[in-house]
């Protein structure tokens, strides 16, 4: 996946207020080695709280989805205020190599939630 991914496109929902915090990922497999260095994210319109965002190596079987295990590789917090909303935002990570052994999930946690 290029850094380019995800650069044009908006949610169709991309903002339900559900009162609570929410966390949140997508699972990749890569056909190439390469390097994680942030993670992408939409920030809706009305959301201000803070993000977390992790990335991990996913440790077990993950069928059904959401149930496999998995290692933190790296995180990092874009703290409330600073996100820009309406529009994808980047939180840098420390750099980590990734290659197409094991499969990797990026995750955000929303604090507001939305």
């Amino acid at each position: 996946m290029s850094q380019s991914a995800h650069t044009s496109q908006t949610p169709t929902l991309g903002d339900v207020n559900n009162g609570a915090a929410i966390a949140t990922g997508d699972t990749y497999v890569f056909t190439a080695d390469g390097t994680i260095s942030a993670i992408r994210f939409w920030v809706p319109s009305t959301n201000t709280g803070t993000y977390t965002v992790k990335l991990y190596e996913v440790d077990t079987d993950d069928d059904p989805p959401g149930t496999g295990t998995g290692t933190e590789l790296a995180s990092a917090t874009l703290a409330s205020g600073s996100a820009t909303p309406a529009q994808f935002n980047n939180v840098s990570i420390t750099p980590v190599a990734v290659d197409t052994t094991p499969a990797y999930r990026a995750a955000v946690h929303a604090a507001a939630g939305r």
